[in-house]
């Protein structure tokens, strides 16, 4: 499974994670940028690109450039999140350099694709105000109990 790397990604951006019984356990740390190369795991920029703008400093994504052809264009789709809550990014041809920043919050485009309604989650969690997902429903596509499942792990939806 691809998306194992992400806790590997998470660890070079400062996050530090504790084993526990009921699984990887990962505690509110400072994150930093990072370069991440997105070549075996393209599927992850949406999510990382939201963590990216909370972090300080910059992160690269390199190698990205088949997401341009999936549900959405995931780069385009993904800079279009951040900078919808409030946050820098920009697009290159094949991936996406984000500056992180505090997130103000707002109102996000799914366009139609369900890891753009999963990253937007992950993103509200860190702004300052509400932030509203246009087309969630996206999310029955791959995880239709996300927003319970959430909500279990004590983020708050409110979900129409």
């Amino acid at each position: 499974q691809a998306d194992r790397a992400m806790i590997s990604i998470l660890k070079r951006m400062g996050a530090k994670p504790h084993s526990r019984e009921e699984g990887l356990v990962f505690t509110l740390a400072r994150l930093s940028g990072t370069q991440i190369d997105l070549r075996e795991t393209p599927d992850l920029l949406p999510v990382l690109a939201a963590l990216a703008a909370c972090a300080e400093g910059e992160t690269h994504f390199t190698n990205a450039g088949r997401l341009r052809f999936k549900e959405s264009d995931r780069i385009a789709a993904s800079m279009k999140l951040i900078r919808a809550l409030g946050g820098e990014a920009e697009e290159r041809m094949d991936g996406l350099v984000v500056y992180g920043k505090k997130l103000t919050g707002g109102t996000v485009e799914s366009c139609n694709d369900h890891r753009i309604v999963m990253a937007a989650t992950v993103a509200a969690v860190g702004c300052e105000s509400e932030v509203v997902i246009k087309g969630a429903e996206a999310i029955q596509k791959s995880y239709p109990s996300f927003f319970e499942d959430f909500k279990q792990i004590g983020g708050e939806a409110d979900v129409v």
